[in-house]
């Protein structure tokens, strides 16, 4: 049996973002299905459920914190890790009110982002973001 890769959900405003740390997760080995406006990660929540979702704290239509709180409100997907996106202390403070542990700043840094998911999806794919060569190559 094949194991399926892991399913993320990426949710920011930014298509740039999307598409470069889209890419990034997907070279890590895992699924990206991305949003870009809160409607849409609501949609897509319906649609199926992810592993983990990362989560932009300045979504269009639906706001961010109403996405984040029916995702924890909603049985089938209270267990998803969700991942905030955000700098303004204020905020944190209100997602750690509704259960958020896991907050990324912006700009956001690949490694520390790897860090996350990869602790946070409870498999270890890759080890370094680049591992060191060690065979000789002669020529």
């Amino acid at each position: 049996m094949v194991n399926s890769p892991k399913k993320i959900l990426l949710a920011n405003r930014s298509k740039c973002f999307v598409m470069y740390v889209g890419m990034f997760l997907q070279r890590l080995g895992y699924k990206v299905i991305p949003a870009e406006t809160g409607t849409e990660t609501l949609k897509l929540l319906n649609m199926f459920t992810p592993d983990i979702v990362v989560l932009d704290s300045e979504l269009a239509s639906v706001d961010s914190y109403t996405v984040f709180r029916q995702i924890k409100e909603e049985k089938r997907t209270s267990g998803i890790p969700v991942i905030m996106v955000l700098n303004d202390d204020e905020k944190k403070q209100k997602y750690r009110e509704e259960g958020c542990k896991c907050f990324i700043s912006t700009p956001v840094k690949l490694s520390e982002l790897h860090e996350v998911v990869e602790g946070h999806s409870g498999s270890k794919k890759r080890k370094f973001l680049r591992a060191p060569f060690k065979q000789k190559i002669s020529l």
